[in-house]
C-alpha cells in the first residue's frame, strides 16, 4: 500500500476536529486558527475553523469564516449549506435562504442539503411549504439517518407541525436509544399533543442519561411553548404532582450535573413550602442540606419524617444513614443502615459508615428465587463520567459530532 503524506494543514485540521470531538474546544480554537493561518484560502481550514467557532458558541464568527468559505468555494454544496444553517441561526433566515437554495441546485440528490434547506425555510415567512416538501425529500433520500431526522423533527416543530416532529423524534430514539438529547427531543413534541405521560417518560429517561445543561434549558424553553409553566422560577410546579416531580428533575440537574447548587436551591425551598410532605421533595431538599451546604441536622430533620412512616426508598434510607453519621448518632445510623441492606440486599446506594463496610446478608441457596447481577436498582453504569451526547440538531449543525455532515464525504473529513 502506497503511503500518502498528509500536508501539514491537513494534519492540522485533522487535529482540530479530532479535539472537538473530545470536547477541548479552546485546544480545537487554537489548532484550527494555526491551519490557517498557514493557508489563509484553504477550504478545510475554513469549514474547520467554521466548526469550532460555532461549537463555541461564537456563531457570528463562525459565519464570517463561512462566508470566506463560499467565497473561496462556491461551487461546492457544503459551502452553502454550511453557510446557511449558520446564516439563519443568526436570525437571518431570508438572507440565508438563497445559499440553501444553491446547496441543493449544486446537489439535487442529497439530503443533507434538502434539510437543510428544510430548516431555513421554516424560518421564512411565505415559504412553510418549500420547507415541508424539502424536509419530506430529505427523508425520502435518506429514511434511516438519525441526522436527517433531527434537522427534520426541527423543521416540524419551527413550523408548529407537531406529530410530524414527533414522528421524526421517535426515529431518532428509535436509531440512537442511548442519547439524552435525542430523548429531550422527544419529549418537547408529546406535550403538544396533550401526551403528558410519555412525555413525563421520554424526559425522565432523558435526564437520567444527564445531558449537558444548556440543552436541559432548551427543552424548558420549548415546553413553556406547550403552555406548561416555567420550571426554573419557584412555585412554578405549584402542587401539581406530574410538575413536582418535573421540577424536581430540574433541581437535580442544575445540582449533580451543572454543579449549581445555588441554582436549586430556591426551586427547593419552593417546592418544600408548597409540599411539605412530598417524600421526593423532602428527599431531595435532603440531599442539598447534607451534601451541598454540609448541614446534616437540616438533613435528618427532613428525612426522620419519611424515616418514622418506613419510607419505600434506598436512597432516602441511605440518606438518612449518612445524616446520622454526620451528627455523631452512629448506633442509630449502623442500626439503620443493616436494616436498609437487608431490605435492598441488591439495589440502592451502597450503605456504609464509618468504621467499615456493614456485613453483607447471607447468601440465598442455590435454586432460590435470588437476585441477580442486574437485579432491580443495581448500578450497571460505568462510575466515571458520562461519554458526550451526540449533538442535537442545533448542535450538530454547529458543533461537528459524530453526525457531522463533513464526515459522509469519505476519507478525510472535510468538504472534498
Amino acid at each position: 500500500m502506497t503511503d500518502v503524506s498528509r500536508s501539514p494543514v491537513d494534519e492540522l485540521t485533522g487535529r482540530a476536529a479530532l479535539l472537538a470531538e473530545m470536547g477541548r474546544l479552546e485546544q480545537a480554537e487554537e489548532t484550527a486558527r494555526r491551519a490557517l493561518a498557514a493557508a489563509p484560502d484553504d477550504p478545510e481550514a475554513l469549514y474547520g475553523l467554521s466548526r469550532v467557532l460555532a461549537a463555541r458558541g461564537d456563531v457570528r464568527a463562525a459565519v464570517e469564516t463561512a462566508e470566506r468559505l463560499v467565497a473561496v468555494l462556491p461551487g461546492e454544496s457544503t459551502s452553502h449549506y454550511w453557510y446557511a444553517l449558520l446564516f439563519a441561526e443568526t436570525g437571518a433566515a431570508v438572507e440565508a435562504l438563497p445559499h440553501a437554495r444553491e446547496a441543493v441546485r449544486l446537489a439535487p440528490g442529497a439530503a443533507l442539503e434538502a434539510a437543510a434547506l428544510a430548516y431555513t425555510a421554516a424560518r421564512v415567512v411565505g415559504c412553510e411549504n418549500e420547507a415541508r416538501a424539502a424536509a419530506a425529500r430529505a427523508v425520502r433520500l435518506e429514511p434511516a439517518d438519525p441526522t436527517i431526522h433531527s434537522l427534520v423533527r426541527d423543521v416540524y416543530a419551527a413550523l408548529g407541525d407537531w406529530e410530524d416532529a414527533r414522528r421524526a423524534a421517535q426515529a431518532v430514539v428509535a436509531a440512537e436509544p442511548a442519547d439524552p438529547v435525542s430523548r429531550l427531543c422527544l419529549g418537547e413534541a408529546l406535550p403538544h399533543l396533550g401526551r403528558h405521560a410519555e412525555a413525563d417518560d421520554a424526559l425522565t429517561s432523558a435526564l437520567a442519561q444527564r445531558p449537558a445543561p444548556e440543552r436541559i434549558a432548551g427543552t424548558l424553553a420549548t415546553l413553556l411553548k406547550a403552555g406548561l409553566p416555567d420550571l426554573l422560577v419557584p412555585h412554578a410546579a405549584g402542587t401539581d404532582d406530574r410538575l413536582v416531580l418535573w421540577q424536581l428533575r430540574v433541581a437535580k440537574a442544575l445540582r449533580e450535573r451543572a454543579r449549581r447548587p445555588e441554582e436549586a436551591r430556591p426551586l427547593l425551598r419552593a417546592l418544600f413550602a408548597d409540599n411539605p410532605d412530598h417524600p421526593a421533595v423532602r428527599t431531595q431538599s435532603a440531599c442539598l442540606a447534607h451534601e451541598d451546604d454540609r448541614d446534616s441536622r437540616t438533613a435528618w430533620e427532613l428525612v426522620a419524617p419519611l424515616i418514622e412512616r418506613d419510607h419505600d426508598s434506598p436512597v432516602t434510607h441511605a440518606l438518612a444513614v449518612r445524616a446520622l453519621t454526620g451528627l455523631g448518632r452512629l448506633d442509630e445510623a449502623v442500626a439503620l443502615a443493616r436494616a436498609a441492606r437487608g431490605r435492598w440486599p441488591h439495589g440502592g446506594p451502597v450503605l456504609r459508615v464509618p468504621g467499615g463496610a456493614l456485613p453483607r446478608p447471607a447468601p440465598r441457596p442455590r435454586g432460590g428465587a435470588g437476585g441477580d447481577r442486574g437485579g432491580p436498582g443495581r448500578r450497571t453504569a460505568p462510575s466515571g463520567p458520562a461519554p458526550p451526547a451526540r449533538p442535537c440538531a442545533a448542535q450538530r449543525r454547529r458543533g461537528g459530532g459524530a453526525g457531522d455532515p463533513a464526515r459522509r464525504r469519505g476519507g478525510r473529513p472535510g468538504l472534498l
